[in-house]
């Protein structure tokens, strides 16, 4: 019984937090070529778009998706207007904003830019 009122209690305190997607690189290559290649470059290495290989080696899945949903960066720096906000935009050729797993994916597979 105890159990059970402390597990109810954790629960609806939000202290049981759901775990990060483990992210697929090779799905995120996929979603990478058609979404973010024309911009940050093929390897990742800028182009309009800012460098990603190498700088997104130590983010957090919970930080890639703040910046890709709210466009601020970590460091709270607000994105360039051009940088489109993927809390309603979709990923290219799905027609859906990206879900959690496919954000994962993307930042599995920049984390692999050298």
């Amino acid at each position: 019984m105890r159990k059970t009122v402390l597990l109810l209690i954790a629960l609806s305190s939000g202290l049981v937090l759901a775990a990060d997607p483990k992210g697929n690189a090779a799905s995120g290559k996929t979603l990478y070529s058609s979404t973010c290649q024309m911009c940050h470059g093929d390897k990742g290495q800028g182009m309009v778009g800012p460098k990603l290989a190498g700088t997104l080696a130590k983010w957090k899945f919970a930080d890639f998706k703040k910046t890709l949903v709210k466009g601020v960066n970590p460091s709270k720096k607000t994105l360039a207007a051009t940088m489109p906000r993927y809390d309603k935009t979709p990923f290219m050729g799905t027609g859906k904003p990206p879900t959690d797993q496919q954000m994962a994916d993307v930042l599995a597979y920049i984390k692999t830019l050298k």
